[in-house]
């Protein structure tokens, strides 16, 4: 898998003890799937915004970008 993606799914998973007491309980790994998908969509504009700034001048080009991130962030709901 990418490592990116991989970064992302780790920083998607907690730890949970589960059971009724010490003899009873054990560790569960929980993956936050919202959290994930969020933290893909903000990787993206992250990517976008990156290559608007290093690689364009352009005032054109600069409110396109600005334009898509703006997309991308009411699409996916992101503050």
């Amino acid at each position: 898998m990418n490592r990116v993606i991989e970064d992302l799914k780790k920083q998607c998973i907690s730890r949970e003890i589960r059971g009724t007491n010490a003899f009873d309980s054990y560790m569960v790994d929980k993956f936050d799937s919202e959290k994930f998908a969020e933290l893909i969509v903000r990787k993206c504009i992250s990517e976008v915004a990156m290559m608007g700034v290093v690689h364009y001048e352009n005032k054109d080009i600069s409110w396109a970008v600005n334009l898509i991130i703006g997309n991308l962030k009411e699409t996916f709901e992101i503050k």
